[in-house]
């Protein structure tokens, strides 16, 4: 095309000149027959479905809907940049770190996995798992594919590389692989699943299997192909290594930072990912498939907290009961009780506020929380709680509905010992800060007993339960069988 535009051109001038062009035309035409006229690389980035394939390994279009009946999307934009990230929604929005007695350094402050689908880096349209990243040549799965992983040691924002991914602080206390955070005393440690690899600041990586094939014979490399990460927060004793003003400057605009990034390699891709080598953050594109971050809501807190010191009962055995006897109402019922402490006055609530009991943002609240699973069982026999998505109000058995073992139309209820008023149980998403009683939270005080307040002005209670196991109300039980369940209760920062 661009031999036409020069012939156009020199038209518009004389005779003379344009036979002169033509000539050189000629040679270049009887040199450019002897090369390829396009050169095809072994893999290509499927990004835009209306861009052409090309050399650069940037774009291609992927025409083939379904592989082996399996419906395949691709990207709807280019990326504009390394993005943001969206795996930031399975981490906590706030850690409070009031009191060393309840969360003492080396304490793991939460655990949770972000997927693969989390990790679409900006500009992208979120994943979905059978997205088409890459299409390759048949001969690179010998060769090789493989996903490339580190933290982002070499920020994007300057002022950053020092807290996403290039720090690990934990190595020198106590907690090993735990990396520096913008949040100071908080280390978080990145595991990739497939291979259960701890991710460092240097690149490591691991093969990938399984991909699909389309009709035409291309391997198809899908965002379902790459690991996903665990993330696991520590409370490290790392405030003294910067002074506070460093912490505070880099609190805000260090939220959009990654802590860890993906990258696609294969035979002859470009990029200088290799095992073992440091991740400098250059040569991300083309291969760069996306990252995992804090986000932005992500933070620490300091407000006066609870915690439990003792349970009196942690097991719940509950005596056999007949068929018959649980559809003619008989129950049975055990008392348990939990003993907790909270920073009230005096050196308890130094550097921070005296604990507030209620489910208000910012307030101290307790719950039973119970798996997913336990409350799908609980949400499919209908007892789902009135205003709330997620509460239900009998804990079912493990199992429930599933292994023909398990007793059907039994579950456990848990009531205030003092009141008999029921609780509901919650479903804890850790990513969510805020619950009302309808979603199984509490003030961590309501109906507790004791008070008293020790030297330190650590206020002291107990709160006693009963838990009962009994027929499903409306339902008859039809078949014994077993139970077991169980349910963790949580004190937490609203």
């Amino acid at each position: 095309m661009a031999m036409e535009y020069v012939m156009s051109f020199v038209l518009a001038k004389n005779k003379e000149v344009y036979l002169r062009w033509l000539a050189r035309l000629f040679v270049i035409v009887a040199i450019s027959a002897t090369f390829p006229s396009q050169v095809y690389a072994d893999c290509y980035r499927i990004e835009n479905p209306v861009a052409s394939r090309n050399i650069l390994y940037k774009t291609s279009v992927y025409v083939e809907p379904t592989t082996n009946g399996r419906r395949n999307e691709v990207g709807t934009m280019a990326p504009t940049g390394l993005g943001t990230g969206t795996a930031s929604g399975v981490v906590p929005p706030s850690y409070n770190l009031s009191s060393t007695l309840f969360q003492p350094f080396g304490t793991l402050l939460f655990a949770g996995v972000g997927s693969s689908t989390e990790m679409a880096p900006g500009g992208f349209s979120p994943y979905v798992p059978e997205q088409v990243l890459f299409r390759c040549t048949s001969d690179e799965v010998a060769k090789g594919l493989f996903e490339f992983f580190a933290t982002d040691a070499a920020a994007v924002i300057t002022a950053c590389q020092g807290f996403s991914g290039q720090n690990p602080d934990g190595d020198q206390l106590g907690v090993p692989g735990a990396y520096r955070t913008r949040l100071p005393e908080l280390g978080l440690r990145l595991t990739h699943i497939n291979s259960g690899k701890v991710v460092q600041n240097r690149w490591a990586s691991h093969r990938l299997t399984g991909l699909d094939t389309d009709s035409f014979g291309y391997v198809l490399v899908k965002v379902k192909n790459f690991s996903s990460l665990k993330a696991e927060m520590f409370r490290i004793n790392n405030r003294s290594y910067l002074p506070e003003v460093t912490w505070a400057s880099i609190k805000s605009p260090c939220k959009i930072a990654a802590n860890a990034v993906y990258v696609f390699k294969w035979s002859g891709s470009p990029g200088a990912q290799a095992d073992g080598v440091f991740n400098n953050g250059t040569s991300y594109p083309p291969a760069y498939v996306g990252r995992f971050n804090l986000g932005n809501g992500s933070d620490s807190t300091n407000v006066g907290s609870c915690g439990s010191t003792i349970v009196n009962t942690p097991n719940v055995i509950f005596p056999s009961i007949t068929v018959t006897e649980l559809n003619n109402g008989i129950v049975q019922t055990q008392p348990f009780s939990v003993s907790f402490k909270c920073q009230f006055q005096g050196n308890s609530i130094a550097g921070s506020s005296a604990f507030v009991s209620g489910t208000g943002v910012g307030q101290i609240a307790m719950g039973f929380a119970i798996q997913n699973a336990n409350q799908q069982s609980a949400l499919a026999q209908g007892l789902g709680v009135s205003g709330s998505s997620t509460a239900v109000t009998y804990l079912l058995s493990d199992g429930y509905g599933t292994d023909s073992a398990v007793a059907t139309n039994v579950g456990t209820q848990i009531t205030w010992a003092a009141s008999g008023t029921p609780l509901n149980f919650a479903l804890y998403n850790p990513a969510s800060n805020t619950g009302s009683n309808a979603d199984g939270w509490y003030g961590v005080t309501t109906n507790a007993i004791g008070g008293g307040v020790d030297a330190s002005g650590y206020q002291y209670f107990t709160q006693n339960f009963n838990a009962t196991f009994k027929k499903l109300p409306g339902k008859t039980v039809m078949n014994s069988g077993k139970y077991s369940a169980s349910a963790q209760f949580i004190i937490r920062v609203q």
